[in-house]
């Protein structure tokens, strides 16, 4: 699930849930020095240890081959363990079992009842799994405990609802907004404005290309998408904008923080102040950055310009703000990109390097060229594809990507493939120019 503060996108805890490090503790001091092997685990099931029950929990996670049955047997029965520790690692594995539907069968009542287990680490890691593993039946469970009386379980399920039911987010999450816990009333504002971010990544156009650029888009990229579903009726907008807009008044820092990147992403320029403040926050910064980009608010380029050049920043946001820049037309963006690419130090660089591909940014193409020569800590791969976005319109680039092609590995394959992709697009030019 995605819609937590600083969410991981692919697994069931996350880094800025509220119980942030409990997860990490069970997956690190508490290892043993060597995993069990899966009889093992079975085995440890009913071990006297608590970091041998542990380390079965999560040995269980991946069982053997058709065996799926009795690993859930096991979490289980460590789901019910008597030390909180295993209980949380038990459902995590339990999330984290390719067999789902016989989770959903065997063990859901046993997650469901963690939603009230005397841990708070359960009881958070419980409203996640049962929303992962459950998907949209899990919708009544989570609605249920958006009343909970413990505020993990209800920042959870807020998080939950937003993800597995989208389209009851807008009828089930503003009670949230005056809840007594700021962290809930945060996690409220982010997963109503997850329903702005998907609205707006189904009207923007699917492919965003530099503003300084002389040559317009043409064909497919010209075109919206049509991607209708992810669509918000205008009604539900300006709910959401109200609702939001309140937000922006919390006391709070965290939902004030919230409000404004969702405002912002409804192209709502009362959030700009806000977004422009939150560039110095280290939670907020580069989200603010890459929601200021898409304003088009000239109010927002100072800010951007001054986070771009600055050493003191966090390489990360430097090129996050330089890439906003670019979309507003200022020139400093570039500016910034190519001091990350040229720099001494090589942390940032594939990111740079991606950025002016997708921007296709021609004034970097001789930094990128470069970075062909001498990587210097770059990404191969990344350098090429980008040099490839370029090489149409780019002398040093198409060069670039031609010593490339005459060495081995998968740059070497990328920069082949765009190298044939070029002359096949110059041919059928060409044959039009003929006909």
């Amino acid at each position: 699930m995605g819609l937590c503060p600083r969410a991981a996108a692919s697994v069931s805890f996350f880094p800025g849930s509220r119980q942030a490090g409990y997860a990490r503790l069970t997956m690190s001091w508490l290892l043993p020095p060597l995993e069990p092997t899966y009889s093992a685990a079975l085995r440890d099931v009913n071990a006297t240890g608590v970091e041998a029950r542990v380390a079965a929990a999560q040995r269980l996670a991946r069982p053997d081959a058709g065996d799926d049955k009795r690993a859930v047997e096991g979490l289980l029965k460590l789901a019910a363990d008597a030390d909180p520790r295993v209980r949380c690692a038990a459902i995590v594995s339990l999330a984290r079992l390719d067999d789902t539907d016989l989770v959903r069968e065997q063990g859901m009542c046993t997650v469901l009842a963690r939603f009230e287990d005397a841990d708070p680490h359960v009881r958070e890691l419980a409203v996640i799994a049962a929303a992962q593993v459950a998907g949209a039946s899990s919708f009544e469970a989570l609605r249920r405990a958006l009343g909970s009386p413990h505020p993990e379980v209800r920042f959870q399920a807020a998080a939950g609802i937003a993800e597995v039911a989208p389209s009851e987010t807008l009828a089930e999450l503003p009670p949230l907004l005056r809840d007594g816990d700021a962290e809930v009333r945060a996690n409220a504002a982010r997963a109503l404005g997850s329903l702005a971010r998907a609205d707006h990544q189904a009207r923007a156009a699917p492919h965003m290309r530099n503003r300084l650029a002389e040559a317009p888009a043409t064909g497919a990229d010209a075109r919206g998408p049509d991607e209708k579903a992810c669509r918000l009726e205008q009604g539900s907008l300006a709910q959401i904008r109200q609702l939001l807009r309140a937000a922006l008044d919390d006391t709070d820092r965290a939902v004030r923080r919230e409000a404004a990147l969702g405002l912002g992403r409804l192209q709502q320029d009362e959030a700009l102040f806000e977004l422009c403040d939150a560039l110095e926050d280290p939670s907020y910064g580069q989200e603010a950055a890459e929601v200021l980009g898409t304003l088009a608010d000239a109010r927002a380029t100072e800010p951007l310009a001054r986070v771009a050049a600055s050493m003191l920043k966090p390489v990360s946001l430097r090129i996050a703000s330089a890439r906003s820049l670019i979309l507003l037309g200022d020139q400093r963006g570039i500016d910034g990109l190519k001091r990350v690419l040229r720099g001494w130090r090589s942390a940032g660089r594939s990111y740079a390097a991606e950025v002016a591909g997708e921007l296709e940014v021609v004034e970097l193409a001789d930094s990128l060229a470069r970075l062909a020569t001498r990587p210097r800590g770059s990404d191969p791969v990344v350098v090429a594809r980008a040099l490839a976005k370029l090489a149409s319109r780019s002398e040093p680039a198409l060069r670039a990507l031609e010593r490339l092609a005459s060495h081995h590995g998968e740059a070497a394959e990328v920069a082949r493939a765009a190298l044939e992709s070029i002359a096949a697009g110059e041919c059928l030019a060409q044959a039009a120019l003929r006909a």
